[in-house]
């Protein structure tokens, strides 16, 4: 018979010998695919998955600590830490910034704006879009293809300053040859982006 101390050892090691051997990770290496993606087919995965789903729904803003982000991830904070570093170091998150209210800022008109430019040669597209961007009624400049060349988001404070941005500024100028003016009723965006290998599984 085994001395107690040198039993349990025996039993620890063999329990160690029935475990499924596990790949070595280096200390730092984050998967990226593990915070935004679920595997969504090995078994073994899912639980990984179902912690994804939680971390973006907590995830919503920049302020979120990471000890609750650990928190939806069922990980250590410092685990928890280190997948957010590995995001920001690839470039998955970029940045982070406040979601300013536009009616506090006096700015309760928001409109999307479609401009057609003629001839629509190089110079003269990439000359508006550059003009564009940094105007102060703007909130973002899309260059589009189709019937027009851009599309303007704007927030001003009223229709009157919005009239007045579409006939002072945009038609102005020599290479605008249309302008197409909708208000936006409602805007509407989304705070998450789950990803788009997941709407298969839904």
């Amino acid at each position: 018979m085994l001395p107690p101390g040198e039993e349990r050892q025996r039993e620890q090691r063999a329990r160690a010998d029935d475990e499924p051997s596990r790949p070595h990770r280096r200390r730092g290496c984050v998967d990226v695919g593990e915070l935004l993606r679920g595997a969504g087919g090995a078994p073994e995965h899912r639980g990984r998955q179902e912690q994804d789903h939680a971390a973006r729904r907590s995830f919503r803003h920049a302020r979120t600590s990471n000890r609750t982000l650990a928190a939806a991830l069922h990980v250590s904070p410092s685990t928890s830490s280190e997948r957010v570093r590995g995001l920001r170091e690839t470039g998955v998150i970029r940045g982070y910034h406040a979601d300013v209210a536009l009616d506090a800022l006096g700015r309760h008109v928001q409109a999307l704006t479609a401009v057609t430019i003629r001839p629509p040669t190089r110079e003269n597209i990439e000359g508006f879009r550059n003009w564009a961007g940094g105007l102060p009624e703007l909130l973002g400049v899309f260059v589009v293809a189709g019937g027009s060349d851009f599309l303007l988001h704007v927030a001003v404070p009223d229709t009157d300053a919005l009239y007045a941005f579409v006939i002072d500024r945009l038609t102005e100028r020599p290479e605008v040859a249309d302008v197409n003016t909708s208000v936006v009723y409602e805007h509407i965006r989304r705070p998450v982006l789950e990803p788009l290998d997941e709407l298969s599984e839904r």
